[in-house]
């Protein structure tokens, strides 16, 4: 159950209220630290779902776009975090496929939900790895 001052989809599907993901990150430094998120999910969120795609074929804000103009997104990695209270959350995502992370963009794709299954509009973010 959302809350209804959280932004929503047209079929009434609760959104993220926050997300900050850094812009760049050294390869070095991911693979030793992995990949750090902040999310704050609405209210009566219990899942947050993390997708990061890597991009290929766009430059800028069209590698985050979906549809006929997108960059070619391969998919890399697809993490679920459970967020109990609506807080501010702090990750670090240390999976293995995370952490072998080749230099190059990716799309960081989030949504909040209430199970795996019943997920919120999407909040994508561009990050750029950097280094060996």
């Amino acid at each position: 159950m959302f809350c209804r001052a959280c932004p929503t989809d047209a079929r009434g599907r609760g959104g993220l209220v926050a997300v900050q993901v850094a812009p760049a990150i050294q390869a070095t430094t991911l693979r030793a630290q992995g990949l750090p998120v902040t999310v704050r999910p609405p209210a009566g969120a219990t899942t947050v779902r993390i997708r990061v795609f890597r991009v290929g074929g766009a430059q800028g804000r069209a590698a985050a776009v979906t549809g006929k103009t997108a960059a070619r997104r391969k998919l890399v990695a697809t993490v679920f975090r459970a967020t109990p209270n609506a807080k501010t959350y702090r990750f670090r995502l240390k999976e293995r496929k995370l952490r072998g992370l080749k230099p190059g963009r990716y799309v960081v794709e989030i949504r909040a939900g209430t199970s795996r299954t019943n997920l919120g509009v999407p909040v994508t973010r561009t990050i750029v790895i950097r280094g060996r």
